[in-house]
């Protein structure tokens, strides 16, 4: 008996005395990282492109019906991102004005907790299915997109924090599904569809994150699909297809100043498709895009802020240059 009180204090003193564990730190070390890489933007000013919140929010009052206003404007014309104006709204109403330094600094903290973030989902991804592995794994991808030059346009941008709050949200999303099918928390599946939603009313890039769960079942969680699973999936992915379909339609029926956006569409400076938008155009457009994102994450040179006309050629869709590039990636 005696014993065994001895050896439960022992027990509790080695709990007590736990040595640092690194993996339960890495979340704060990331946000550490990107504070590190990021902070000192907190003594930039405004950039270009950053008119575009400027602008939009001078024409919005500090009042509630001011605020709920955001979800009947147009993004410059050309979008619809209320939940990104929001973001801006309630930072002037807590700071008073909008300015460059603390901006960038609240940039730098949302790119930090997209990492952190990050993270997380590629642990839960289970790619080796090796706790150790995974963790490994997913602290190097993890660095490597925190340290990764192509992000300085995003993260240095006051503007661009439209895209750091669509990948936030969609990461969250992707987290929730992945918790809700491991575990059958379908209650899971509500804030799948909650993020996923904020990150789309962010910016429609976030519409990639609703074929995500098509892509992860198959790769990753093959041994535990059986009809009824299936049948789950493919509902999830009907009602957010729906729904991201629904958003579009609706968006269309919003005020004018649409007009911005059809110029865009057509103006030969902006789209190389403007004058030549078919199929064969379509599919070769997307193959040069595929080429350069890939060639970027590699090779970060030569990235320009903005590409003129005609800088990204339109070539004929069996060109050699997509063909090589349709056979090396897949």
């Amino acid at each position: 008996m005696k014993k065994n009180i001895q050896k439960t204090k022992l027990q509790s003193s080695t709990l007590a005395t736990k040595p640092f564990s690194f993996e339960q730190h890495i979340h704060w070390l990331l946000m550490l990282g990107a504070l590190i890489l990021y902070g000192w933007t907190y003594t930039f000013d405004f950039g270009l492109d950053d008119s575009y919140i400027t602008g939009q929010l001078a024409k919005i009052g500090t009042g509630f019906n001011d605020f709920l206003s955001i979800f009947t404007r147009w993004y410059d014309g050309s979008d619809y991102r209320p939940i990104t104006i929001v973001f801006f709204w309630l930072e002037r109403k807590l700071f008073g004005e909008i300015s460059p330094g603390t901006s960038h600094l609240l940039n730098a903290i949302l790119y930090g907790f997209l990492v952190m973030k990050l993270f997380k989902f590629l642990v839960l991804l289970k790619p080796f299915n090796d706790e150790n592995k995974d963790k490994l794994f997913a602290f190097l991808v993890a660095i490597i997109f925190l340290v990764h030059p192509n992000h300085v346009s995003v993260v240095a941008n006051i503007k661009s924090r439209d895209n750091l709050l669509s990948m936030t949200f969609g990461v969250l999303a992707i987290i929730q599904f992945l918790k809700g099918w491991d575990n059958k928390q379908y209650y899971r599946y509500f804030f799948f569809f909650l993020f996923y939603l904020l990150g789309h009313l962010s910016k429609f890039d976030a519409y990639s994150f609703v074929y995500f769960p098509l892509f992860i079942i198959p790769f990753f969680r093959i041994e535990s699909v059986n009809f009824k699973s299936a049948i789950i999936n493919i509902i999830i992915f009907l009602i957010a297809y729906g729904l991201v379909s629904f958003l579009k339609v609706e968006m269309l029926k919003l005020p004018s100043s649409r007009g911005d956006m059809m110029m865009v569409m057509s103006d030969p400076g902006e789209n190389p498709l403007a004058l030549a938008n078919t199929w064969p155009n379509k599919i070769s457009m997307c193959l040069v895009s595929l080429f350069y994102y890939i060639k970027f994450c590699v090779f970060p040179f030569q990235y320009y802020f903005f590409y003129g006309y005609n800088q990204i050629p339109l070539r004929p869709l069996f060109h050699p240059f997509n063909i090589f590039v349709f056979s090396f990636c897949f």
